[in-house]
């Protein structure tokens, strides 16, 4: 089973689509695996920002609400 734990909070987090200043991190772990943690970074009112785990990294590259631009106040 995975366990998410809240490593961070408050980070500053820059990816392609923006740079948010309140994100969180998570970190995931499973103990039945001896892999690293898998890390993911969350940001208010928009939710998944980046992610990076074992073989995988990904990015928010951009983002919209109703045809608008999303960004972090």
């Amino acid at each position: 089973d995975e366990v998410l734990t809240g490593a961070a909070t408050d980070v500053k987090v820059r990816v392609p689509g923006g740079t948010f200043k309140r994100a969180i991190r998570l970190n995931e772990t499973n103990p039945l695996e001896p892999a690293p943690a898998e890390q993911r970074w969350l940001a208010p009112g928009v939710g998944f920002i980046k992610e990076r785990a074992k073989g995988v990294k990904a990015v928010l590259i951009a983002t919209s609400l109703n045809g608008q631009e999303v960004v972090e106040e």
